[in-house]
């Protein structure tokens, strides 16, 4: 095991992995909107010394990249809008193909949301990505689970960024494959292990939080549908059991899991409106998916 007497530098940043509901995204807004007015203790190597986070936007160094799957990006746009004031933070969507190729235009804005399908797409083209000219102050990459393989061009693309503070918010329902990340530093040792985990991530509970408060009441309402929304839900069930059943026959359910969890969310948002719902045969995650079977 590798050994030193040097204090290693201060870490910014980690993961994230409260449970689901307990305000993950608006814990992160809260920090960013923090950059507008707070003090924040700077590691000079050494020793900290205080800075002034204002000061430095000045400067143009305050920025945030956040990266989040398409499902999530209208959860940030909602929360900000929520619960802060009109015009005080100002968003850029990089994802569609009207998003801007000017670095300075990206310059221009608080934070920056793309998804991880546009930043692998742009990050592997022959033109430099914008978003890698940019040294941005935090990159927040949101559902973190979805960069598990680090061979992965996603997971290869959100490295290439030049960033003083980097959060991955992750409930650790895969915990072991952060934990897997960490086991070579650790060298075998569970313990240190455990520490190295407990260093760099923060993970509540719902029941440890919740003490105190009144009980939450949960109703459970059954949907019916009928016509061809029924006939449009079971013709979308039976396809996606049958890419489940062909990826255990294969062996391939670890590796794609990813993708059924998007087909279990195609039929939740089918209960919402059927517009919700694109036929399988017209998404690209499909060719992906073909590409590399």
């Amino acid at each position: 095991m590798h050994q030193t007497d040097r204090r290693p530098e201060p870490f910014h940043g980690g993961i994230f992995a409260d449970d689901h509901g307990l305000g993950k995204t608006l814990t992160l807004l809260s920090l960013i909107s923090f950059d507008k007015v707070g003090i924040l203790p700077e590691a000079t190597g050494k020793r900290y010394r205080v800075m002034s986070v204002s000061s430095e936007k000045k400067r143009g160094g305050l920025q945030t990249l956040i990266v989040c799957s398409s499902v999530v990006c209208s959860t940030w746009e909602s929360q900000l809008q929520e619960h802060t004031h009109k015009g005080s933070h100002k968003l850029y969507k990089n994802y569609g193909n009207s998003r801007t190729k000017d670095v300075e235009d990206l310059k221009k804005y608080d934070m920056v949301l793309t998804t991880y399908r546009t930043l692998t797409n742009e990050c592997f083209r022959r033109m430099r990505c914008p978003l890698r000219k940019i040294e941005w102050w935090r990159v927040i990459l949101d559902e973190a689970h979805v960069i598990k393989n680090a061979n992965a061009k996603r997971s290869r693309a959100v490295t290439k960024f030049t960033a003083r503070r980097r959060w991955a918010l992750d409930p650790l329902s895969i915990k072991r494959y952060w934990q897997g990340l960490l086991q070579p530093l650790a060298d075998g040792d569970e313990n240190l292990l455990q520490v190295l985990m407990a260093t760099i991530s923060l993970r509540r509970i719902k029941d440890k939080l919740l003490n105190g408060l009144p009980s939450k009441t949960v109703e459970t309402v059954s949907l019916q549908l009928f016509g061809k929304e029924r006939e449009l839900y079971d013709r979308m069930e039976s396809s996606s059991k049958d890419f489940v059943d062909y990826f255990i026959f294969a062996d391939r359910l670890r590796s794609r899991y990813s993708f059924v969890l998007f087909l279990v969310l195609r039929l939740r948002k089918l209960c919402d409106d059927s517009a919700c719902s694109q036929p399988l045969e017209n998404l690209p995650i499909l060719k992906t998916l073909k590409k590399t079977s």
